[in-house]
């Protein structure tokens, strides 16, 4: 298997071009980096000529936009996917929804590279600058949504005002926790990391999201 099909989680579909280009760049990046990321190299992993790749994208940063908004979209499809079963017990589906970010198919080393080559072109691509914001105030209202509900759930009053500073940290607390396993994977294990969250969501909400 690929290693963007390991990352990604799904085979490709190689009657779908687009998706063949992105996997290949997401391949490309891995072994490369984004600077030996080249159109030729990136046609080159897909198979074909750099004259089709063009014909689908307007170039190299065109295509890595278009591969970060298709690898967030795909996690967070995946995130809902694991957990919906459970959405009639928001207090679990919160509870189910952190050990999904925080499982080891997540927790893969050779995302950071990817990702890295996504932020470090948010500095500088307005496009990639209006798809990261995009992409984080999806996941900051989800966020927001599965607390509220949460709150509810348990008979708590939610505080509006707290809410929104809440989400933000909590997002920033498992962006952080996978950050630094990406770094040193011997620092903690997942079933730590996921005690991490979990003790700070509970002291910081009220909610409980011990396993009964």
């Amino acid at each position: 298997m690929k290693i963007s099909e390991k990352l990604v989680g799904t085979k490709i579909n190689p009657k779908d071009k687009r998706e063949v280009f992105i996997h290949a760049t997401i391949e490309c990046i891995v072994e490369h980096g984004y600077a030996e990321t080249t159109v030729r190299k990136i046609a080159k992993y897909a198979g074909v000529t750099p004259g089709l790749l063009i014909h689908y994208f307007d170039g190299k940063e065109d295509l890595i936009a278009q591969t970060y908004q298709y690898l967030s979209t795909y996690l967070m499809e995946s995130y809902g996917e694991k957990t919906r079963r459970l959405d009639n017990d928001p207090v679990e589906f919160l509870r189910a929804f952190f050990a999904a970010r925080i499982e080891s198919e997540t927790l893969n080393p050779k995302l950071l590279r990817v990702w890295l080559t996504f932020w470090s072109m948010t500095l500088i691509q307005p496009d990639m600058k209006h798809i990261h914001t995009e992409i984080y105030e999806n996941s900051l209202s989800s966020m927001e949504e599965m607390l509220i509900n949460a709150y509810r759930a348990n008979g708590t009053q939610v505080d509006e005002k707290k809410l929104r500073r809440t989400a933000i940290g909590i997002l920033a607390l498992l962006d952080g926790l996978w950050l630094e396993w990406s770094l040193d994977p011997s620092c903690f294990s997942a079933d730590e990391a996921l005690l991490i969250v979990t003790e700070f969501v509970q002291g910081t909400t009220g909610l409980d999201l011990s396993k009964s």
